[in-house]
């Protein structure tokens, strides 16, 4: 203790030392349940951010989740309108030679009819 302190403890009497004993206590009272009460919040925050971090961790895998069904369906789609572009296409070429198979035989027919026509006249 300082030179100044003891001199002032020495110059009281004993009821003001009482008196400065029992504020002084009950100053460290009312530090020890503020400490308390601050020991509880802190408690409390550290389980609300335990709470916070466990949501944010099933948020971040679900948003994986989403991510990878969507990258799947994605690519189903794409292989589908693949598979449909492809069949369209065969269809397109089947169609075509179709086409050129009538003309042929359209042509053919024709042909057949107007000899058949130029023998009878």
């Amino acid at each position: 203790m300082s030179q100044k302190v003891v001199s002032t403890l020495e110059n009281m009497d004993e009821e003001e030392l009482r008196d400065l004993l029992r504020d002084t206590l009950k100053e460290e009272e009312a530090m020890r349940v503020k400490l308390s009460s601050q020991d509880a919040k802190i408690k409390a925050l550290e389980q609300e951010l335990k709470k916070v971090e466990e949501i944010r961790e099933n948020a971040l895998q679900e948003s994986e989740k989403i991510l990878d069904d969507a990258k799947r369906n994605a690519d189903r789609i794409v292989n589908e309108s693949l598979i449909r572009a492809e069949k369209v296409e065969m269809e397109s070429f089947l169609l075509r030679k179709n086409i050129d198979i009538l003309k042929e035989k359209l042509k053919k027919a024709l042909d057949e009819k107007i000899l058949d026509v130029e023998n009878r006249g």
